[in-house]
């Protein structure tokens, strides 16, 4: 059948071995994971870093290897994004990018009204995740589009299709990264360039230390206006740091099914649309949760209900050592 002769080609994985890659944020996390692995796999790996002099950039400056260079890169600043892309240009080897991945990224967790007056943590939020995004992007593509078959990847979180409390600005910051993504794969169709979302939960990376989170948690409450504090009272307080506290034990340790999934998505022959990662717990439950009406969500994630679905998947992931 016409579906059996297709199917081959789907699952077909090219030879990546000298192909040049560029990726965002690999100070830590999936990033530094990710320029590890394809540097084994013999890319070319440009490893865009916030902080070039940082403990990440130096681990991975001491391979010192023609294949893995560190680039100075603020996804938030115009001059480093396009001195990034005149450095790559000038070390390209067959002047060609076959990927680009958008990982860098930062989150914080709070109520919608805790933090300074103003929209301090939505600005900041927005501004590296979704436009970083798209400032990247927009000056790498004429590098991809060169390169029939390349691909752009984008790091994209669970949070891009339910919104959590405390988590606001940052679903909505990858509401904008998948609606970017998805009008971008259609643009691109003509040129052959691929567009693939990876979508993960919640994992222990830096991005996801429990207590750096809470910490932050913590910091944006004392600087939250007096009037707002007492309106929300020590309970208010208590139940969102909770949440905050129980969504983080539902993450997962091994971040290697993330960068596995990159990988396929940068091999592949025809990538996936969307790769969806993590705790098939999890997974099941938002996927389920997306069928309901407006209102029984909110009754699903009201805070009572959301508190036991949490500690139940914490339960889970502790009997299968996930």
């Amino acid at each position: 059948s016409k579906l059996c002769a297709i199917l081959p080609v789907l699952n077909q994985t090219l030879r990546i071995s000298g192909k040049s890659v560029f990726i965002t944020g690999c100070d830590s996390g999936f990033g530094h994971k990710l320029a590890l692995r394809l540097h084994a796999l013999g890319c070319d790996v440009f490893a865009g870093c916030l902080f070039p002099d940082g403990e990440g950039a130096i681990s991975l400056s001491k391979y010192q290897s023609e294949r893995l260079k560190v680039v100075k890169l603020d996804v938030t600043k115009d001059e480093d994004v396009f001195a990034a892309v005149n450095y790559v240009t000038n070390n390209l080897r067959n002047n060609s990018l076959w990927a680009l991945v958008n990982n860098a990224g930062v989150v914080h967790y709070a109520a919608t009204e805790f933090g300074e007056n103003g929209i301090g943590v939505f600005d900041e939020t927005m501004r590296v995740n979704a436009l970083g995004t798209v400032r990247v992007t927009k000056a790498f593509l004429p590098l991809l589009r060169k390169e029939k078959g390349s691909r752009a990847i984008f790091l994209s979180s669970i949070a891009g299709r339910v919104e959590f409390p405390t988590l606001t600005a940052y679903s909505m910051s990858k509401f904008a990264v998948n609606a970017f993504c998805n009008s971008l794969r259609r643009e691109m169709k003509r040129f052959h360039v691929y567009v693939s979302i990876i979508e993960p939960t919640v994992y222990k990376t830096a991005m996801g230390d429990k207590k750096i989170i809470l910490e932050d948690f913590r910091r944006i409450w004392e600087k939250t206006s007096d009037e707002v504090k007492e309106d929300y009272g020590h309970d208010g307080y208590r139940k969102n740091h909770d949440y905050v506290e129980a969504l983080m034990d539902t993450r997962i340790s091994n971040c290697d099914d993330v960068v596995d999934a990159i990988v396929e998505a940068i091999r592949r022959k025809e990538p996936r649309c969307v790769y969806r990662v993590g705790s098939f717990v999890v997974r099941a439950t938002i996927e389920a949760s997306t069928y309901f009406a407006e209102e029984f969500s909110d009754i699903v994630y009201s805070h009572h209900i959301s508190m036991i679905t949490l500690k139940l998947i914490a339960f889970v992931h502790r009997v299968l050592r996930i």
